[in-house]
């Protein structure tokens, strides 16, 4: 192991979340551009960088494990840098990139309530989950604020799953006007769900999620998000661990970055002016439960889209004509092997194992048509 550079820890997860992706690449590039080399290590390799950096980045979203590690960088005299968790959980003095989650859910809120919607829930909230617990109770202060029909049991909790919560919320639609979802992830599923229960979305109820993912944009309606640049955020770690590393004396600092609301169908392309913001109150972390076999599913498409070329996403479109290998091969020009190729590719990025499984995924959730039209004729970047 080299003597300089960059030093970053990477929680294992099942399932990649799209954000450490996006994150690590905004981590190399960044660190690249500086010419800092970027070691990828785990928790036991430590003890090896013990007087060769004086700051490690920490790329986590469950509290359990980023305690571990916190410790075993305190007893190699390391400042860790987190990313995805909040530092204040942690009762010390602690660098971070984060977003912030109060501004995002406060936006949300405002942006609803200014759209004249006052029945308000919040669906699919992981109450081990940090960032969840931060929007929770910033959406309980904020719809406090401005007199709206909302309170604890309008939240709904996720257990192992997010099935039973999306399908509570079904069973009691007709209380509310509109939804937040923590995630894209639990809204694309919420819109899959309410539209097998005849709720029209926009017409009887407004649905807002986070994260501005491809699969958000390919919904029906398309879904209105919080983008979140989580590049930016691997950006600004680089810049946070070179100001440590050059400054001795700063003890730590924190980086807060801010996102977009982005509005489409879900919200009938309603986009009034900002309103006014609140002080909400902040909340702790606690470990993520599992994300559940339909988040697994939802988060393998966002990762099959990203991976796609235009090519990949002609390959979808025939997919979803239900045209057989020999007619897609044939309308691409394309060869067979070229095709199964491009298919396995696809089948390891989704974290499916065959043609049936992608195309009951596609067909389940990748339903706007129009939108996904628009990714196909894209230009390629």
């Amino acid at each position: 192991m080299e003597s300089n550079g960059i030093f970053v820890l990477v929680e294992p997860a099942y399932v990649m979340p799209v954000w450490f992706e996006k994150g690590i690449l905004g981590l190399q590039k960044s660190a690249a551009k500086k010419r800092l080399p970027l070691h990828l290590i785990s928790p036991e390799e430590l003890s090896d960088c013990r007087g060769k950096t004086k700051s490690a980045i920490v790329v986590s979203s469950r509290s359990d494990w980023t305690l571990g590690v916190l410790s075993r960088l305190r007893d190699c005299g390391i400042k860790p840098i987190l990313i995805g968790t909040v530092p204040e959980e942690f009762g010390e003095t602690i660098s971070a990139v984060i977003f912030n989650q109060n501004a995002f859910m406060e936006t949300i809120v405002c942006y609803l309530y200014q759209c004249g919607r006052r029945k308000p829930a919040l669906v699919g909230i992981n109450s081990n989950s940090s960032n969840d617990n931060t929007k929770y109770h910033t959406f309980l202060s904020v719809t406090e604020s401005l007199k709206m029909e909302a309170g604890k049991e309008d939240v709904f909790l996720i257990d192992d799953d997010i099935i039973g919560a999306i399908e509570l919320f079904c069973e009691n639609s007709q209380k509310y006007d509109c939804a937040i979802c923590p995630n894209d992830y639990i809204a694309v599923c919420l819109l899959e769900a309410v539209r097998r229960h005849k709720i029209k979305v926009p017409e009887s109820l407004y649905v807002v999620g986070m994260g501005n993912m491809l699969v958000s944009m390919c919904s029906t309606p398309a879904l209105t998000t919080f983008q979140h640049n989580y590049f930016e955020v691997g950006v600004q770690a680089v810049n946070l661990w070179d100001l440590l590393e050059h400054n001795p004396n700063l003890d730590a600092i924190n980086i807060l970055l801010h996102g977009e609301l982005v509005c489409r169908g879900s919200t009938a392309y309603q986009n009034p002016p900002p309103y006014e913001s609140f002080h909400s109150s902040t909340a702790r972390e606690h470990p993520e439960l599992s994300i559940g076999k339909v988040n697994r599913t939802i988060r393998g498409l966002e990762n099959c889209l990203l991976q796609c070329d235009q090519l990949d996403f002609g390959i979808i479109r025939e997919i979803l004509l239900g045209s057989s290998l020999e007619d897609t091969a044939e309308a691409l020009f394309i060869s067979q092997g070229t095709l199964r190729y491009r298919l396995k590719k696809m089948y390891q990025a989704a974290g499916v194992s065959s043609r049936q499984e992608l195309e009951r995924i596609l067909k389940r959730y990748v339903t706007n048509h129009q939108a996904f039209d628009e990714l196909l004729n894209a230009p390629a970047p």
